[in-house]
């Protein structure tokens, strides 16, 4: 191979490479709220239409099971570690066990406080935040998405209006522990 076609070759893989991950990461999110997009004021969880919250004490119990039948001894530690980073995704991500959200609304950013739960401040573009690389917009069909990574998780929320007083949001967690896929509905007090 000619330096000239080697050179040709690996710019066409790192345009492959390029586009690959471009596509692994979604549409390019928008910094502007969709037209009549607007969460402020207070939501209450509708059960009916919601799944179940996770349950961290029984996927701390499956995976200490998982891990007393493994004959790996060298993977105990990392199964341990992966055991408690997945059981604390109710702490990263308050609306898996959210029973009420207020929000505060503006062009830049959110804040949501979450009962129970804490407070996040949601700030539109990319952000880092703690351990997690963090990017909120809107996609191209008007919902919110917030995209959050760290060294070993990932997850993604998509907040959608069904109506001016509905709210769906879609979290979905991979991590190695395991994978978390939720639909929590709200419903506009």
């Amino acid at each position: 191979m000619t330096p000239a076609t080697a050179l040709c070759l690996r710019g066409a893989l790192m345009l492959v490479l390029g586009a690959t991950l471009a596509a692994c990461s979604g549409p390019k999110l928008v910094e502007r709220a969709s037209a009549g997009f607007d969460l402020n004021g207070t939501w209450r969880l509708d059960h009916e239409r919601s799944d179940a919250p996770p349950n961290a004490k029984a996927m701390v119990d499956r995976m200490d099971r998982a891990i007393v039948r493994s004959s790996r001894r060298q993977r105990l530690g990392r199964q341990l570690a992966d055991a408690a980073v997945f059981a604390f995704i109710t702490q990263d991500f308050p609306i898996a066990v959210a029973e009420r959200l207020k929000v505060e609304q503006n062009a830049d950013s959110m804040g949501i406080r979450y009962e129970p739960g804490g407070y996040r401040d949601v700030s539109w573009g990319e952000k880092d935040r703690g351990l997690w690389t963090v990017n909120a917009g809107w996609d191209p069909d008007g919902s919110l998405v917030i995209r959050s990574k760290s060294h070993d998780m990932r997850a993604w929320e998509e907040h959608v209006l069904l109506d001016a007083d509905t709210l769906q949001v879609h979290l979905q967690v991979e991590a190695e522990a395991g994978n978390l896929d939720l639909v929590r509905v709200f419903v506009r007090e």
